[in-house]
């Protein structure tokens, strides 16, 4: 096996990756998006998104979370415990 053969095979795949960073949710996914990666601050981290012809006319902010999610078991539990 030629070197340039062994070189194609060993380079990362590019597909994957995040392409696009942005720190504005409020900006509408477009039909130029579709398919690529986009990487959308949501104030402490940037979360991943690949955008699919069904969130087109959407905003960016519509598929990330910014704030943690509280099971009320647990909730329910510590408050039982103070008592």
């Amino acid at each position: 096996m030629s070197r340039s053969r062994w070189k194609f095979r060993c380079l990362p795949r590019r597909a994957k990756e995040v392409q696009y960073k942005l720190w504005d949710r409020d900006m509408t996914i477009q039909k130029k998006f579709i398919g690529r990666h986009f990487s959308v601050y949501n104030g402490v981290q940037f979360v991943k998104i690949k955008v699919d012809p069904l969130k087109v006319g959407y905003k960016f902010g519509e598929f990330i979370y910014t704030r943690k999610y509280v099971k009320k078991e647990s909730f329910i539990k510590k408050s039982k415990n103070k008592k």
